[in-house]
């Protein structure tokens, strides 16, 4: 069993000179494997659902780039930690490629409300949020959702001081995403999954600036003045004067 890094150039020698049904293991993923068949390299990988050992079929190389393999992995990944069997969860978004092909934000806010029982201000928000922020790509397939757009809108949004809209924004975005990976309505998973990462990377990029800041009311800064003693309160005059 030779374990090698699945590059380009790698996978491509073992395509041209590697012996049919001979595999070799991803050394970065060693859970995953490259079968040779005859004009291809056929990708699995190996997980752990409820105590069995599984195999799930990746794709195949050079149809699938290593990319979109190692999406599919991470999501396998997820859906195998649920309990559930990605093979099955797979063949089935196979089954309904035909009509989400076109899958929009629009298409899966529409099923999110129908399927969920929303407060009524929550749902106006939510909707608005996304409609308002996002309106130039709303209707548009999720496949021509880019991360440097959604960087820009989160970009602008901050530099204009509306951080609880930024947070929302992110967080209405992750949660319909999520939903839709649950619910399996959708084909593809790969677009979906791209946008949810990205989500993810901005959030801890702003954490801290989306940290909650309290506002402290004078009943509040009373009481905290009332705890200094009269040396601290010395000092705390002194600094007010030099802001004067």
């Amino acid at each position: 069993m030779e374990k090698l890094e699945f590059s380009k150039k790698e996978l491509n020698r073992f395509l041209l000179l590697g012996e049919n049904n001979s595999y070799i293991t991803d050394q970065n993923y060693p859970l995953i494997r490259a079968f040779k068949r005859k004009n291809l390299l056929a990708i699995f990988c190996t997980l752990r659902i409820k105590r069995e050992t599984t195999t799930i079929k990746l794709g195949t190389y050079p149809n699938n780039s290593m990319e979109e393999i190692y999406i599919k992995f991470a999501v396998a990944q997820k859906i195998a930690k649920a309990g559930n069997n990605p093979n099955h969860v797979f063949v089935s978004n196979k089954i309904e490629e035909n009509i989400s092909n076109d899958k929009t934000l629009l298409s899966i806010t529409n099923i999110f409300f129908k399927e969920k029982n929303l407060n009524t201000k929550y749902a106006k928000d939510f909707v608005n949020t996304l409609k308002k922020n996002l309106h130039e790509i709303f209707e548009s397939p999720l496949k021509e959702f880019k991360k440097a757009y959604l960087t820009q809108k989160i970009d602008d949004l901050l530099l204009r001081e509306k951080r609880g809209t930024a947070k929302n924004l992110l967080n209405y975005l992750s949660t319909l995403l999520n939903f839709s990976l649950k619910t399996r309505y959708f084909g593809e998973i790969d677009e979906i999954l791209k946008i949810l990462n990205h989500c993810s990377t901005l959030k801890d990029k702003y954490k801290k600036k989306f940290g909650n800041k309290k506002n402290l009311d004078k009943h509040e800064i009373l009481k905290m003045i009332n705890k200094l003693d009269n040396k601290q309160l010395i000092k705390v005059k002194k600094m007010l004067k030099e802001f004067n």
